[in-house]
């Protein structure tokens, strides 16, 4: 319905409409054989094959996706080791419960803490399109060296995955430092 700011005692006409109870609901597919899931917590709901109950609370609403396997698994490949004033490449892919690719797209969350723990910021959601994606993680050559923590949380159900990406104090040979003489 249509809200009014300026004249805000027309809204309440619609009142009616607003509810503070929660609602069931029973959904019913018309394709057997895939899988549901909520997209926010990673939980897999129940199959396509018999009608899924659902209760919704008040004002919030619930985002369900459909995927061709019970599970979908993240597989990710990220160096063991990077040196300063580098970046570190790492691939993540959707694999289905036959190990296959995933068709489809999906989310992924990235963080990175650094030795100290502390959240270094450059963590990410990525969005694996045809069940997978790329990302390159710079490392400055200011940055602290010791083993780095990358968690990529993904999948159906939800799982987090450590890897350990230890920087060195190695710099590549053609890094470009500016030096400035106080």
């Amino acid at each position: 319905f249509e809200y009014w700011d300026k004249m805000v005692w027309k809204n309440y006409a619609h009142m009616k409409y607003v509810r503070d109870l929660p609602v069931s609901t029973e959904l019913h597919f018309a394709t057997p054989g895939r899988w549901i899931a909520d997209a926010a917590s990673g939980t897999v709901l129940g199959s396509t094959d018999t009608p899924l109950s659902l209760t919704l609370e008040p004002s919030w609403g619930r985002v369900l996706t459909v995927l061709p396997c019970r599970e979908v698994r993240l597989e990710a490949m990220v160096p063991g080791q990077v040196g300063r004033g580098m970046a570190a490449r790492c691939r993540v892919e959707a694999l289905t419960d036959g190990g296959l690719r995933l068709d489809g797209t999906v989310a992924a969350k990235v963080t990175v803490t650094d030795p100290t723990g502390a959240d270094t910021g450059r963590g990410a959601f990525l969005a694996l399109d045809h069940g997978v994606a790329e990302f390159s993680l710079p490392i400055g050559v200011n940055d602290p060296v010791g083993d780095w923590l990358i968690d990529i949380t993904g999948g159906y159900p939800r799982v987090t995955q450590r890897f350990i990406l230890t920087v060195t104090g190695q710099t590549p040979a053609d890094a470009q430092l500016l030096c400035i003489d106080a």
